[in-house]
């Protein structure tokens, strides 16, 4: 499709004046040549640009609704990225999704020409990264909303519909365990307002202040929710621990969630064991899918007293004997009366190899899974297929 929009532009003048703004609509920037290349053109083309014109910004950085950096490597010049993305952003005032690669850590500069720029229109924002926050300077911050580029960033994005942020996790573990309610300000006034964003992601931001900012906003549009989980795992999972931020953001927008997922941190492992808030189904009664890829201790049935839980499916890594236990319990005692199947993300049904080699390790444990839930549940392997007892 790229190809075709640049061979277009070949065709005649009519076609360039027709195509171009077809062939920067959307645009991806492979390497450090071809965004320097990219900021060149934008350039030239705006000191070029003059009052006498009708339009007051110039093309083609008008012409350009999607930027696509996620491919860019970084791996040095830095600084040099740094600036030709701020100077990018302040010449595409209509750009409505940013892809970004997550190693590209945005100075406030560019934060600010995003802001200034595109945060009106912008739907669409993956890859921002944050800088590690240790959780006693959180504490002593008096408004760390009002202090952080990135809040004040999302701030200024009211039709955001998508976000992604990544962090460097935790950055020191000694209070992990402590509670973290406090560390939300108390604010009469939302400090974000993101009517629109209906799927977000946040990996490895455990204190950072646009985490706790969130936390505070209301967000009723909020189906799809990526979080990395620091909620401290106890030897006895069905026992309340500290309230932390992760159980405040799931007690806080829980509620509209339809589709979870919980990740690896990005600095596993730890020296500190965690898993997810044992209310997870209380505070989420609407979840239809959720995927976990570590300790799963957080499968509880839901409180005696509630009505069956409408999940229905369940994405792990791969089949364990505890959580086939554990599952097992659930499915007797009614309230997970809506589940359909259980997916290996890291797991395929093999064939070819001898029957006693197949009852053995993982194969084995997964054709126990098939065997246990036979005619309740679907046990689906990484690509989707339903092997069977005898495969």
């Amino acid at each position: 499709m790229r190809r075709f929009r640049r061979e277009l532009l070949r065709v005649c003048r009519a076609f360039k004046n027709i195509g171009s703004p077809i062939f920067y609509s959307r645009v991806i920037i492979l390497s450090s040549s071809s965004l320097s290349a990219f900021h060149q053109t934008l350039h030239l083309a705006e000191t070029k640009w003059d009052s006498l014109c009708r339009i007051p910004y110039s093309a083609p950085g008008r012409w350009v609704q999607s930027l696509d950096f996620s491919s860019l490597p970084v791996a040095s010049s830095k600084l040099k990225i740094d600036t030709y993305l701020t100077n990018v952003f302040t010449l595409t005032p209509f750009l409505s999704r940013l892809v970004l690669n997550p190693e590209i850590l945005l100075s406030q500069r560019a934060l600010a020409a995003l802001r200034d720029s595109c945060g009106p229109r912008l739907r669409t924002i993956k890859g921002l990264r944050t800088t590690g926050f240790l959780r006693a300077t959180l504490e002593t911050l008096p408004n760390p909303w009002e202090e952080d580029a990135l809040t004040l960033f999302l701030a200024a994005c009211p039709v955001l519909q998508e976000l992604e942020i990544f962090g460097p996790g935790i950055v020191d573990e000694e209070h992990i365990d402590e509670t973290d309610e406090h560390l939300i300000p108390a604010s009469s006034k939302p400090p974000l307002n993101l009517p629109l964003l209906h799927t977000l992601t946040l990996v490895g931001v455990p204190y950072a202040p646009v985490f706790t900012a969130l936390i505070a906003t209301p967000l009723p549009a909020l189906r799809s929710l990526t979080l990395t989980s620091y909620h401290p795992l106890t030897s006895d999972p069905t026992t309340e621990t500290t309230p932390t931020l992760t159980s405040a953001f799931l007690q806080a927008h829980g509620g509209t969630l339809t589709h979870l997922v919980f990740p690896a941190p990005p600095d596993w492992p730890r020296l500190t064991s965690t898993s997810v808030p044992p209310t997870l189904f209380q505070t989420s009664p609407n979840l239809t899918s959720i995927a976990l890829s570590f300790p799963l201790s957080a499968l509880l049935p839901p409180l005696p007293d509630a009505p069956p839980h409408h999940l229905q499916c369940i994405n792990i890594p791969r089949p364990t004997e505890a959580l086939r236990k554990n599952l097992g319990v659930l499915l007797r005692s009614g309230r997970m009366g809506h589940l359909k199947e259980v997916r290996f993300g890291a797991v395929k049904w093999l064939n070819g190899m001898t029957k006693r080699a197949l009852e053995t390790g993982v194969q084995g444990e997964l054709r126990r899974w098939k065997k246990q839930f036979a005619g309740k549940l679907r046990i689906l392997d990484q690509d989707g297929k339903e092997g069977g007892v005898d495969s």
